[in-house]
């Protein structure tokens, strides 16, 4: 049954997001959907993030059906700094954004009319433009597999959920519009990680049976400049990144690819190169291993063949993926 007008609750995760969180703030008081309550759960800045958001909410908490600012006492990281703030809502739907995003300013409507034309919607993902730290619009390397991603979608969830072990490159969570009940049934997002929340939680909705809907509209633009975790050249970090992405593959990925069906072998040899790999003797060769590397001339030829045609049919696409 739907809901008219149902309550949605934003979500800003903000940690040392002084610089841009005000522009964030800005863009949800400015949505064209009127019914929305603003929660902003902070991970134990050490700049004056809090400071300002404090500041902006007793200025603008007319606006909102309630204001909510959550401190965190320790930095637990984005997945844990999530679940603080969707238990703490009360919306039907919560649309999560980081303290360095912005959201378009009809968000919130364009989903919600989604909704209105199909019941069945429970986790929703969007186009978004990629700013830099100017918020300049900025081209990004995903937009190549736009062929796969399109097909991603035509999928049922069981599909889904095998195409995307093979390939976890093509929904961001900046995107997401949930169900608050859908996020309950999975036990929110998985902390045991402490950068990766979209990957994890991808896998714990499609394991439920819960298909990923798709609309074709940018909702959101995403900035991605040296200081954020998904870009950062700093060691530690990276390091972190890193290990996450290993954890990821294990847990969720692993389970779900096959030994003996090549695309599936492709894929893992394929993450071994990458994560894995040491050399021998110091030496290691990645050049020749990775013209070996089949799973990578797979993905590029159906990118240069997008890239060509502007089109592939999910027909076509499926009849490669099971060859």
């Amino acid at each position: 049954m739907i809901t008219i007008n149902p309550l949605v609750s934003v979500i800003v995760i903000t940690y040392n997001s002084s610089e841009y969180v005000i522009d964030t703030l800005d863009s949800i008081y400015h949505q064209t959907y009127e019914n929305i309550e603003l929660i902003v759960t902070d991970d134990k800045s050490e700049d004056h993030t809090l400071g300002l958001v404090q500041d902006w909410a007793e200025k603008h908490k007319q606006r909102f059906r309630r204001i909510e600012i959550i401190s965190g006492p320790l930095n637990t990281g984005i997945p844990a700094n999530c679940n603080r703030g969707v238990k703490k809502s009360d919306g039907e739907w919560v649309k999560i954004i980081a303290g360095d995003d912005i959201l378009s300013y009809s968000c919130v409507d364009s989903f919600i009319a989604e909704i209105e034309n199909n019941s069945d919607m429970r986790f929703i993902a969007s186009d978004m433009d990629y700013i830099n730290a100017d918020g300049e619009i900025v081209d990004n390397n995903d937009f190549k597999y736009n062929a796969i991603r399109g097909y991603f979608f035509s999928l049922n969830s069981e599909e889904q959920l095998k195409l995307y072990a093979r390939l976890p490159l093509f929904l961001n969570s900046p995107s997401f519009f949930i169900h608050k009940p859908t996020l309950q049934s999975i036990n929110y997002f998985d902390e045991e990680f402490r950068i990766y929340d979209d990957l994890p939680l991808i896998f714990k909705i499609l394991e439920k049976g819960i298909r990923i809907d798709y609309i074709g509209k940018k909702t959101v633009k995403y900035r991605i400049y040296e200081n954020s975790l998904s870009r950062t050249s700093n060691k530690a970090k990276s390091t972190i990144r890193i290990r996450e992405q290993t954890g990821c593959f294990k847990k969720y990925r692993k389970k779900y690819l096959r030994r003996l069906n090549l695309i599936d072998l492709a894929v893992i040899y394929d993450f071994w190169l990458g994560h894995s790999y040491r050399g021998v003797f110091g030496f290691k060769g990645l050049p020749l291993l990775y013209l070996i590397n089949f799973y990578q001339n797979y993905l590029n030829c159906i990118a240069k063949r997008y890239k060509k045609t502007d089109t592939l049919s999910a027909s076509g696409y499926q009849q490669q993926v099971n060859q």
